[in-house]
């Protein structure tokens, strides 16, 4: 009966050396982990910022020299026409035609008496103007669909942080569960087993490791009727 009360129990060292080695061993993610996907995350959106800041700046020295341009365009207008209520002197056609001088082709601006080209006339100043407006306009547009490109970009990148922070505590959630579902499940087996000893033990009339009450003596002794 001893020899099989520890034949009993290596079985049952036996099953719980093999309930843990069976036990899958479970994917660990640490704070460690989580701080490097929250460091990445961060230095992608410094990095965002910082293209966001150099569009600006772009944009702003795109806008002085547009201004600056536009400004000059307004000067050389107040130079070439004069105030309002002054009138201009009349020029004779032999004045405005001397001889040797040159007679400039239809639709062109005239030379003056010492040779030099006059101003730009009202029509070239005033597309020049919409070339000007329409390139401060294509500028702003661009600009603006590079701003929401980057706010998009942005929030996408916040969005797919979320969701790994959401992922990685579902997990633990998960893993924990997991491991608390398998140590009851352990505990109910560790139970069943010793149950188990301690009936068959109880049910063949021995103690716990099978040992035997010792035998009474039928004969009877000296004094003994």
């Amino acid at each position: 009966m001893e020899q099989a009360g520890h034949v009993e129990e290596d079985d049952f060292s036996q099953f719980l050396s093999q309930e843990n080695a069976t036990a899958p061993p479970q994917p660990e993610v640490n704070a460690e982990a989580l701080l490097r996907l929250v460091a990445e995350s961060s230095q992608r959106q410094e990095q965002l910022l910082s293209k966001v800041c150099s569009l600006l700046v772009n944009l702003d020295e795109k806008m002085g020299r547009i201004a600056s341009a536009q400004e000059r365009l307004e000067d050389s207008l107040h130079r070439v026409d004069p105030p309002a209520g002054v009138a201009r002197a009349p020029v004779s056609a032999q004045g405005q035609q001397q001889r040797g001088s040159l007679v400039p082709p239809p639709g062109k601006p005239g030379y003056s008496a010492s040779g030099a080209p006059q101003g730009p006339t009202l029509e070239e100043q005033r597309l020049q103007q919409e070339r000007l407006a329409a390139e401060r306009l294509r500028m702003e547009e661009e600009n603006r669909r590079r701003a929401e490109e980057m706010n998009r970009r942005k929030e996408e990148e916040e969005r797919r942080k979320r969701e790994e922070e959401e992922r990685w505590r579902q997990e633990e959630e998960r893993r924990r569960e997991e491991e608390r579902q398998r140590r009851e499940e352990l505990g109910k087996k560790t139970s069943g087993l010793m149950s188990g000893l301690l009936s068959s033990g109880g049910g063949g009339g021995g103690g716990l490791f099978g040992d035997e009450e010792p035998k009474r003596n039928s004969k009877g002794g000296l004094f003994d009727d």
